[in-house]
């Protein structure tokens, strides 16, 4: 069965041209899949609304489409696929006969609110009762700066780009050169202000490197120490987006905002925030230490021998965590609540499958795979041969919750079609369920019921 959208798009490069955005699903699951979903036949439709302004043109005769009208598409098709109760979704999106994915080349998973959020308050702790509001701005504008090396990935490749993210950006040295730099900057810019450039020097420099501990706090990873070394530096003890750290801050400099610069309560607002969120971060530790505590105990009961293991606080939260103990031919993954009544010792196994990777020459691209990773990935390949890399310490689009989940941070391997070496690679990212049945359960296994 296919779902076909033609998109006629004019002014395109020097002729109008079609995108035909398909969805294909097995012939043997189309008859079933018409008679309950006959509705879900006009999303296609929508999607062409929603699209037909976003086209670009690269080449004469040569048509693309941004990435999130990919994702849309791909959202649809997998909503499809899972309506018609298969497992892994075998369908292919098309464009003008040219299968594509959904991928994405844009390594950014920094809640940007939060670093906003940080760079404001703290630029509002120092300068605020000098400089009144253009503390606020300034913080929030350096807290955002080391994230713009995103704005590098259309010109660079995607390995490139995964080794560029939170790297020289985020490290001690741009640290240094950057308080120098723009602190310097700064105080010529406010000339007429009376803060000394010491102090406008020191601000800068705390901004930043908050900006880039915060982000070694999450499981990304932060190479806090380039250009000496590439070691992403992993804390790993909150998650990149949680509402109990941000909205204290977030609350405290709308406050500030709205007061007078040498308000008291625009101080105490904006400290006790900040304040707050700091004492809630530094208590993400023991959470995280009485997380490993438990799952060590966990496999011990289970009589599995892990090596090592990698722990993780789940979506906007750090009561429920999950983990990845390794083995010598599988990993081991598993969950666990600070309100559980006892330890876990139900794991699923997930077989490395490391072998499909064994005779391939080791290139730039794998290598860079390996790296990000830190070892936690499994292969698979498809029927049409196709390698994929699936880095099991970001979780799966189901939050573990059923067995329909896939891979968060899933690499498509691009091969060399003579040697089989790895040239490149593409993400594939599963759209993440969200209907209120998954979304209740995982409540409710936050609150400790093993069983959801």
């Amino acid at each position: 069965m296919r779902l076909n959208t033609a998109l006629r798009l004019r002014n395109c490069c020097t002729n109008s041209a079609t995108i035909h955005i398909c969805c294909w699903l097995p012939a043997p699951e189309e008859r079933r899949w018409r008679r309950a979903n006959r509705a879900r036949m006009s999303a296609s439709r929508s999607l062409a609304r929603s699209a037909r302004t976003d086209a670009l043109c690269k080449n004469p005769g040569v048509v693309s489409i941004r990435k999130y009208v990919a994702q849309k598409t791909l959202r649809s098709c997998h909503s499809i696929h899972r309506s018609a109760g298969s497992p892994f979704p075998p369908y292919t999106v098309k464009i003008n006969d040219n299968p594509i994915t959904a991928s994405t080349n844009r390594f950014h998973f920094v809640d940007s609110l939060t670093q906003l959020t940080l760079g404001a308050a703290v630029g509002e702790a120092m300068l605020g009762r000098q400089i009144g509001n253009k503390a606020l701005y300034w913080g929030a504008a350096l807290g955002t700066l080391p994230d713009l090396d995103v704005l590098l990935n259309p010109f660079i490749s995607n390995v490139t780009a995964l080794g560029i993210h939170r790297g020289l950006s985020h490290s001690v040295v741009f640290w240094v050169l950057g308080a120098l730099l723009i602190g310097t900057a700064l105080h010529r810019l406010h000339r007429r202000e009376a803060v000394p450039w010491t102090q406008w020097t020191l601000t800068t420099g705390l901004i930043l490197s908050t900006h880039a501990l915060l982000d070694a706090f999450t499981t990304y990873g932060t190479q806090l120490f380039v250009p000496i070394t590439n070691y992403p530096v992993i804390f790993g003890t909150i998650f990149i987006i949680d509402p109990v750290y941000t909205l204290p801050m977030l609350l405290g400099i709308v406050v500030a905002w709205r007061r007078a610069p040498r308000s008291r309560i625009r101080y105490w607002a904006n400290m006790t925030g900040l304040l707050i969120s700091t004492a809630y971060l530094m208590l993400t530790i023991p959470s995280k230490m009485l997380a490993q505590e438990a799952f060590s105990k966990g496999f011990e009961q289970a009589g599995l021998s892990v090596g090592r293991m990698f722990t993780k606080p789940t979506a906007f939260n750090n009561v429920l965590w999950q983990v990845v103990g390794e083995t010598d031919e599988a990993f081991y993954v598993g969950s666990y609540s600070h309100f559980d009544p006892r330890v876990p010792t139900d794991f699923e196994r997930i077989p490395k499958r490391h072998d499909l990777l064994a005779d391939l020459p080791d290139t730039k691209a794998l290598e860079r795979l390996r790296w990000f990773s830190r070892g936690y990935y499994t292969v698979s390949q498809s029927p049409n041969g196709t390698l994929y890399i699936h880095d099991l310490r970001f979780g799966r689009s189901d939050m573990g919750l059923s067995a329909e989940g896939e891979p968060i941070f899933t690499f498509r391997l691009e091969q060399d079609s003579d040697t089989g070496a790895v040239t490149g690679f593409e993400q594939d990212r599963p759209p993440m369920q969200t209907d209120r049945e998954l979304l209740a359960r995982f409540w409710d296994r936050i609150w400790g019921n093993p069983s959801a």
